[in-house]
């Protein structure tokens, strides 16, 4: 797809990030006739983050149908256990090889070069399912006994200290063989309190993460149908913590869009 105009300061940055993918062995140059347009997203720090606009490439795959795993039944596993540890990967996607076949379709373009993903990239539909697919493969029985994973969210859970240093010692030795790389400074280690997808995990305790709940109560009153829209949607996720969640919300749902119509029209109109 066509390239999306940028300032000289922007295609510098994507110059020097394709530069460091390409240093790094995880894109190549490419001769792919396809073509997804590079963005640049700013971070809470100011910096940009570099991104591939897929989203083209994405309404024509055909969907990988695994399951990700349902966060109500990882907390009902959590809840028995008193340790848990949690593995960050470093830069989990880029950990998986890209088939030679496949990496054609993921290709994009600097203003002057044309390359392609040797690795699994951030944006693509199937990237999540392919992650969830290979790190249930990977932990094997250790799964949903005391190890668990959405994505690549890895947490160890056990009722001992002795015992967790035992599944730690396991679960480490599966991911070294696995030739997984984790992101030491980010991980937690036999930890009795932790936060995991959005909630706090206190002695076995579920309870909405402070954090999320402090960034709803802040949110100011919506304006537009979109605006009533995002808040439902990130309020249901805690919906099991508020009773009568469904009669509470049901004024805000008429604004949930059905179609991609509905959607761009809920961005502009407001509410009275």
């Amino acid at each position: 797809s066509k390239q999306y105009s940028s300032s000289y300061e922007d295609q510098e940055i994507k110059v020097q990030e394709t530069q460091k993918l390409l240093e790094r062995g995880q894109i190549e140059e490419s001769t792919s006739p396809w073509s997804s347009p590079i963005v640049l997203v700013k971070k809470k720090d100011k910096t940009m983050r570099f991104c591939i606009d897929y989203r083209q490439l994405n309404a024509i795959t055909i969907k990988n149908a695994f399951p990700l795993s349902r966060i109500e039944d990882i907390f009902d596993q959590l809840s028995d256990a008193i340790y848990y540890t949690k593995f960050d990967f470093k830069s989990g996607y880029f950990q998986v090889p890209l088939s030679k076949e496949d990496r054609a379709k993921t290709a994009f373009s600097t203003r002057d070069s044309h390359y392609q993903f040797t690795v699994l990239p951030q944006g693509i539909t199937n990237g999540p399912a392919t992650f969830q697919r290979l790190i249930n493969h990977i932990l094997g029985p250790a799964g949903w006994k005391y190890a668990l994973a959405y994505i690549d969210d890895v947490i160890i859970y056990s009722k001992t200290f002795e015992e967790h240093l035992s599944h730690l010692n396991e679960i480490c030795g599966i991911l070294k063989s696995a030739r997984f790389r984790l992101n030491a400074e980010k991980c937690e280690i036999a930890r009795t309190q932790t936060d995991y997808l959005g909630h706090q995990i206190i002695n076995g305790e579920i309870r909405p993460s402070s954090y999320n709940v402090s960034g709803l109560l802040n949110t100011r009153v919506p304006q537009t149908p979109d605006e009533a829209c995002k808040f439902v949607k990130a309020a249901e996720y805690y919906r099991n913590f508020i009773p009568n969640f469904s009669q509470i919300a049901e004024p805000l749902r008429k604004f949930v869009p059905t179609t991609s119509t509905q959607q761009k029209k809920g961005k502009k109109q407001r509410l009275h």
